[in-house]
């Protein structure tokens, strides 16, 4: 019983350890990258995601590179946005990636699955811009990832 208990402590304190320290975990295949969004006004930093960080934040992404498919998953979650309002997410400077609509309390989220190409290797920052009325996007919330970087 002492050894089962050791062994759940080790793991728990890897797990934790894993958690508190950083920002990146490389998985079979792959990298993966939790980055912090920031609740920055629009236009603030440049493509790179650079002059974001000082702002507060306003949820995460997780970003999975698939080095074997060539493929990235991005996992979004914003909180702190307009409610019941309509998103897009992109790459900034690149290309839009897809669209979620927040609920009640200005929480949503989205998966979105997207060639590697253009993209990787590379630096990179990623948007969460609304809302979008009538298919345009007026851009005046506005989420920010600093720089990520895969290889």
């Amino acid at each position: 019983m002492k050894k089962l208990f050791a062994i759940s402590a080790i793991v728990a304190m890897f797990v934790l350890l894993t958690v508190s320290l950083g920002t990146e975990v490389v998985a079979q295949g792959g990298k993966n990258v939790q980055a912090t969004l920031f609740h920055a006004p629009p236009g603030t930093g440049d493509c790179l995601g650079n002059g974001v960080s000082s702002f507060p934040e306003g949820g995460f992404v997780n970003v999975h590179f698939d080095s074997q498919q060539n493929r990235l998953i991005f996992n979004f979650h914003v909180e702190g946005a307009l409610p019941n309002t309509t998103y897009e997410v992109g790459v900034r400077c690149i290309s839009i990636l897809g669209d979620f609509t927040t609920n009640s309390q200005g929480e949503g989220d989205l998966t979105v699955k997207s060639s590697a190409a253009g993209i990787v290797p590379g630096t990179f920052s990623l948007a969460v811009e609304g809302p979008i009325v009538q298919g345009v996007c007026v851009c005046t919330d506005t989420f920010f990832t600093g720089p990520i970087s895969l290889p």
